[in-house]
């Protein structure tokens, strides 16, 4: 009996904080387009992937894909920290996701 309420509980969440999150990663992503050094943004762009990643309920394939495109970020605010960035950081270099 605790899988279908463990269900519920994360569609419930997923319902009400999906949009929520696409949303910021949209907006983030723009910044991050309008200041390739952005790191703040990135950082942020990485927690919301995880926790996106975290409503992904029974689908580990989307949750993998969430915490890579998670990672990718991470290690773009790192860079961008060190002096590292490329001018640019399109959508096109991020790892796929759902």
């Amino acid at each position: 009996m605790k899988a279908p309420r463990n269900q519920k509980l994360c569609d419930d969440l997923r319902t009400s904080n999906q949009e929520h999150i696409e949303e910021g990663l949209t907006m983030l992503r723009k910044a991050v387009a309008l200041r390739a050094d952005y790191s703040d943004a990135m950082v942020y762009v990485n927690l919301l992937y995880r926790r996106k990643a975290d409503i992904d309920c029974n689908d580990p394939k989307a949750r993998a894909a969430d915490l890579k495109a998670a990672e990718h970020w991470a290690d773009l605010a790192m860079s961008a920290r060190q002096g590292k960035t490329k001018p640019k950081t399109s959508p096109a270099e991020e790892p796929e996701h759902h």
